[in-house]
């Protein structure tokens, strides 16, 4: 693996981190997408699809150095990824049953859930 490789690789991981240190929602500051949609759309869609994308360049250029037969479920892991950007970015849209739960039950959307307690 070359330099640009390992940058391009490291890059996306960092981002894919972000997106996920957001979506969880620990702490006031990783919360602060929830302001308006587009803050929404790029920590929900936007970000993670990026790193997926970046990771997915990388890692595809590696295996199929290695296996050419791997090319179609990259390409279309790729694709995916493409367009889950494109569909943040674009349309600002987010289903329901994309945000995470905490959001939610923040919103009064759904009760949160009771321990057993037993």
């Amino acid at each position: 693996m070359d330099f640009k490789s390992a940058l391009i690789l490291l890059v996306g991981v960092c981002v894919s981190a972000f997106s996920v240190w957001s979506r969880m929602g620990r702490t006031k500051r990783s919360r602060w997408w929830v302001r308006t949609g587009w803050d929404r759309c790029f920590a929900l869609m936007i970000a993670p699809a990026v790193g997926i994308f970046l990771v997915g360049i990388v890692l595809g250029s590696v295996v199929i150095d290695y296996s050419e037969s791997l090319t179609v479920p990259f390409g279309l892991f790729l694709l995916s990824s493409g367009l889950l950007t494109l569909w943040g970015g674009l349309v600002q849209y987010i289903p329901r049953w994309f945000y995470p739960r905490w959001y939610l039950v923040n919103k009064g959307c759904v009760s949160p859930r009771r321990s057993s307690g037993r």
